[in-house]
């Protein structure tokens, strides 16, 4: 991140040809996504690969592209299209298979456990 933030930078100040007017609000914007967007992000998806099966971890990025469209439902009155609403089924599909086979592993190592 820091690395590709440096890049970036540079390219930024190389390319740029506005100015940029800065206010008291696009601080606190920079500000919020960096700090909460970005790096307690980035922490709270280390920890949960850390402490959970790297299946279970990565149902909450399935998630994202739902709740994003449920949060624009509610929040701005966007109503989802058919084919919206069939992304996020299929989005809810795979995360019961997922769920579906790490319990499946789970019943096979208590039942293989059990036998010994």
């Amino acid at each position: 991140m820091v690395l590709g933030g440096v890049v970036i930078l540079g390219l930024a100040l190389l390319v740029d040809p506005w100015s940029i007017h800065w206010t008291t609000g696009l601080t606190l914007a920079l500000l919020y996504n960096a700090v909460p967007g970005n790096a307690l992000a980035w922490i709270l998806w280390a920890y949960a690969l850390h402490r959970l099966p790297s299946g279970v971890a990565g149902m909450g990025t399935l998630l994202a592209p739902a709740v994003g469209i449920l949060a624009s439902w509610g929040q701005l009155g966007e109503r989802p299209d058919w084919l919206e609403g069939s992304g996020m089924t299929l989005i809810f599909v795979s995360m019961a298979l997922v769920i579906a086979e790490h319990m499946r592993d789970h019943e096979t190592i208590e039942f293989s456990e059990a036998q010994e």
